[in-house]
């Protein structure tokens, strides 16, 4: 359970928010302060210019992928639908990068504090940063205190189902 800066009180709230009974705890209530969105875009930055993030690559890339190298994807012209599912987690990369390229920086009290342009989101960058703080402080310490012949995805399943 992560709920860094939450107290016991709060967080039965939100857990009580939760539409299934006995539900597994894999839901994890982040209470954002100041210093922990500080934290989040620091640990974010770091892991990007140390390139341990990889993105996929542009919607426009893939289909020119695909469109050369997959034959079933030729057959998919009259089915726009299914060209859209296969094309879409593309899109949402291309759309996560747009965002973060229009969000600023500013210090407040000593603290960074990313703020969008009028009327943009900052969604995707929140969601990103967040999952990649989770698995920078939650995660990580856990594999590496594994045992290095573990089956990293049979640990995977026990942490996310």
């Amino acid at each position: 359970m992560y709920t860094q800066d939450m107290n016991d009180k709060t967080y039965k709230e939100l857990f009580d928010r939760t539409l299934v009974k006995n539900a597994e705890e894999i839901i994890y209530p982040i209470a954002a302060t100041a210093q922990l969105n500080n934290d989040i875009a620091v640990d974010m930055r770091t892991k990007l210019q140390k390139n341990m993030i990889k993105f996929l690559i542009s919607e426009t890339d893939a289909e020119d992928y695909l469109l050369k190298n997959n034959k079933d994807y030729l057959k998919m012209s009259e089915d726009i639908s299914e060209r859209a599912w296969l094309l879409h987690p593309y899109i949402q990369t291309s759309t996560l990068v747009n965002e973060c390229v229009g969000l600023s920086m500013i210090l407040v009290d000593g603290r960074i504090k990313l703020k969008e342009l009028s009327g943009a989101r900052k969604d995707r960058y929140t969601s990103l940063s967040y999952l990649n703080y989770f698995v920078s402080t939650v995660l990580d310490p856990r594999i590496r205190k594994e045992d290095v012949n573990e089956d990293i995805g049979e640990f995977a399943r026990t942490v996310f189902w």
